[in-house]
């Protein structure tokens, strides 16, 4: 199998990675997550010019402690993120991407039953409109669901 320009198919992606059950599945997404991260963070550590051994010294870590970071061998915590945000001056932010295939339509439409009382339930989405991919609210004209 020759991969073009680095493109696997999704559905045969899914025919090859099958689960023996929901944990291990949930493992192999926290994996991916932090090798997602791991790969930005390296990015971030090129455009400074910080070697693992640098970032080792700065975390106040063994350069073996970042290369299973790396591996995926330990796993990131909140504290890691707080101390990368130390040391190269960003801040990071979360988001999301709505995933059309699991999107749960019950949990968006009893949004605002679900939430407690000091949150800002004005931002809720108003109007659904799922055959063009957009969500239209009070706040926002349209914000296109990737």
């Amino acid at each position: 199998m020759s991969l073009k320009n680095n493109y696997i198919d999704e559905n045969l992606l899914k025919d090859l990675i099958k689960f023996s059950s929901d944990n291990e599945k949930l493992k192999f997404e926290t994996e991916i997550i932090q090798l997602d991260f791991m790969s930005y963070l390296d990015n971030l550590m090129k455009l400074n010019n910080l070697s693992k051994t640098d970032l080792a010294k700065k975390m106040k870590k063994s350069s073996s402690f970042i290369t299973q970071l790396f591996s995926g061998d330990k796993q990131l915590n909140l504290k890691h993120l707080a101390l990368f945000q130390r040391i190269f001056g960003v801040k990071f932010e979360i988001s999301e991407k709505v995933n059309l295939e699991t999107l749960n339509i019950d949990f968006i439409e009893n949004f605002e039953e679900d939430q407690p009382d000091y949150l800002n339930l004005q931002k809720r989405p108003k109007k659904y409109n799922f055959d063009n991919f957009i969500v239209e609210n009070e706040e926002h004209s349209k914000l296109k669901i990737a």
